[in-house]
């Protein structure tokens, strides 16, 4: 089983997609990920409540194989910003931390 998780969802596109992994096989949806929903799940066609991920931890938790990225320009801009502020903020924390040793 091929692990995948669905960023995007909600729009035709990514609604699609999902579809598309719930209907093959070998694919298992481990989640959807949108940073601004309020819901824990969200189920499709009926099925099984599929867990919906409002940060990048709790993605990496479930460890998918595939990420299908459906998402609109300024969020994966805000996404991205907010990734290489993590490493920064990290990196800094890092060297006072040698620095003080």
């Amino acid at each position: 089983m091929i692990k995948i998780i669905v960023a995007g969802f909600k729009g035709r596109m990514g609604s699609t997609a999902t579809q598309m992994v719930l209907e093959t096989a070998d694919f298992e949806l481990v989640g959807v990920y949108d940073p601004h929903e309020a819901q824990e799940t969200v189920s499709f066609n009926d099925e099984t409540a599929i867990p919906v991920f409002q940060r990048l931890e709790e993605v990496l938790a479930v460890k998918p194989d595939v990420w299908i990225d459906f998402m609109v320009p300024i969020q994966i801009h805000v996404l991205r910003w907010n990734m290489v502020w993590r490493q920064l903020l990290g990196r800094q924390a890092l060297r006072r931390n040698k620095s003080t040793n």
